[in-house]
């Protein structure tokens, strides 16, 4: 694969590194700590598997914003302890008409290590649309959606979440 065209990166705790990659592969939990997802719309309920496909649903200035992705790659392993997930971006619409047009791809890879001298670290790849570069808005709109997701996930889902009830448990 290519160099990454944007690569950030976190020290954490193995504690704090766990906790992350649990609530990193359990959708039901993206919405606690995912500033992109209120809501989610998912083929699986709750553990992302290769080939899940799910869309991030969020209001912002009155409209309906939906990102929709795909998990191209999940793996979760103890020795040494880490977790993988590779996520492609499949496209956004706002009130249901396609948004974001400057980008043409965009992939995500999302490493979190859970040792002694791990953490998070995000890489992304990405393709644009010849006016978004000649622009120079595409390169803006793919960073902020990997810096809001990078962010989300150090701060918000490094803490523990509780699992959501399903309402037709509650009858």
């Amino acid at each position: 694969m290519d160099k990454p065209d944007y690569v950030l990166r976190k020290n954490l705790d193995s504690a704090t590194s766990s906790i992350a990659i649990e609530n990193l592969f359990n959708l039901s939990r993206w919405a606690n700590w995912n500033s992109s997802a209120k809501r989610i719309l998912s083929e699986t309920k709750d553990n992302i598997d290769v080939g899940t496909r799910f869309d991030l649903h969020r209001i912002e200035n009155g409209r309906l914003v939906e990102e929709f992705w795909q998990v191209d790659s999940a793996k979760k392993n103890t020795e040494p302890n880490y977790a993988l997930l590779k996520l492609k971006w499949l496209g956004q619409n706002t009130n249901g008409k396609p948004t974001a047009g400057a980008i043409l791809s965009l992939e995500i890879e999302i490493i979190i290590v859970c040792e002694k001298e791990g953490g998070i670290e995000i890489s992304a790849w990405w393709k644009l649309t010849k006016l978004s570069r000649v622009l120079r808005i595409g390169n803006k709109i793919a960073r902020n959606l990997v810096s809001g997701l990078f962010d989300d996930l150090c701060q918000n889902a490094t803490i523990q979440i509780k699992d959501s009830v399903d309402i037709d448990s509650l009858n």
